[in-house]
């Protein structure tokens, strides 16, 4: 199993929000340690690239869809969260948006898995 961990707190803070590439990864779990208020998780497909555009085009993920994580702790499936706690996401979309309205967090740590390299 190959794994990347992430600390992507100052990102977080700064834009309120923070977008993951999952490309190429079998499952990410978040930590999310003292949000503020709530944080929503959201996925796409779309990399917002032009059609007829040559690489590289600028990537700006766009329609975002509501997805499910698992609570490590409980089992739980959520699509936000407002308390200290672990989620897993498996196979969703291309892109993971953490997302909520002038929410900051103590942490947040992203770990990106492959199971088979």
């Amino acid at each position: 199993m190959i794994s990347k961990i992430e600390d992507v707190t100052a990102e977080f803070n700064a834009a309120s929000g923070y977008i993951q590439d999952l490309s190429g990864w079998d499952y990410a779990v978040v930590q999310i340690i003292s949000p503020s208020s709530a944080v929503s998780f959201k996925t796409t497909n779309d990399s917002g690239y032009v059609t007829g555009t040559l690489p590289p085009s600028p990537v700006v993920p766009a329609n975002w869809l509501a997805v499910q994580g698992v609570d490590l702790a409980t089992g739980t499936a959520a699509t936000s969260t407002s308390t200290s706690t672990n989620y897993k996401f498996g196979v969703i979309g291309k892109f993971l948006q953490l997302t909520g309205t002038s929410v900051t967090a103590t942490k947040v740590i992203i770990s990106l898995n492959k199971i088979n390299p």
